[in-house]
């Protein structure tokens, strides 16, 4: 079954919102719905589909001064991995930010399994934050090639 990547919408809020809630931490404050439509407003957040359902979710940030875009948020639904999924939104969002411009972009990860995967990928690691008692945050950077093709999930494996 093909998998399609498309940009979030206002109407896709409370399918964003559930994605956000399955970190680890399960952390939710107030500001959970604003920033999500903020960050769909921008065009930033994207969903993967299959057959209308949501199975995987990207969400990028900029930070303010610089510009730089930082992915703070990846992931898809456990039966929906190894499938090349997660490799379609990555290259959406590197597609999408090669066309307004951009060389690069940062990516957070907290768990164990994305920080082996970055590193394996050869990802320059350029720092961490102590988030609190065993919590950490690992900032990794990844160049971005111009804007090219289009792929299905099918191609990214």
């Amino acid at each position: 079954m093909k998998v399609a990547v498309r940009a979030a919408t206002l109407n896709d809020v409370q399918i964003c919102l559930a994605f956000e809630e399955k970190d680890e931490f399960g952390r939710k404050t107030k500001l959970d719905e604003i920033i999500v439509s903020s960050s769909i407003a921008r065009e930033s957040i994207f969903l993967a589909e299959q057959d209308g359902n949501a199975i995987g979710y990207a969400s990028l940030n900029f930070l303010y001064v610089s510009k730089i875009p930082l992915l703070t948020w990846w992931y898809v639904n456990p039966e929906s991995r190894g499938q090349g999924t997660g490799s379609l939104l990555m290259h959406s969002i590197e597609n999408w930010l090669a066309s307004l411009g951009f060389d690069h972009l940062l990516i957070s990860a907290c768990r164990e399994l994305e920080i082996a995967r970055h590193r394996a990928a050869g990802l320059e690691e350029i720092g961490a934050l102590r988030l609190g008692p065993g919590e950490m945050e690992f900032f990794f950077k990844k160049s971005i090639a111009p804007a090219n093709i289009a792929m299905t999930a099918a191609e990214a494996c």
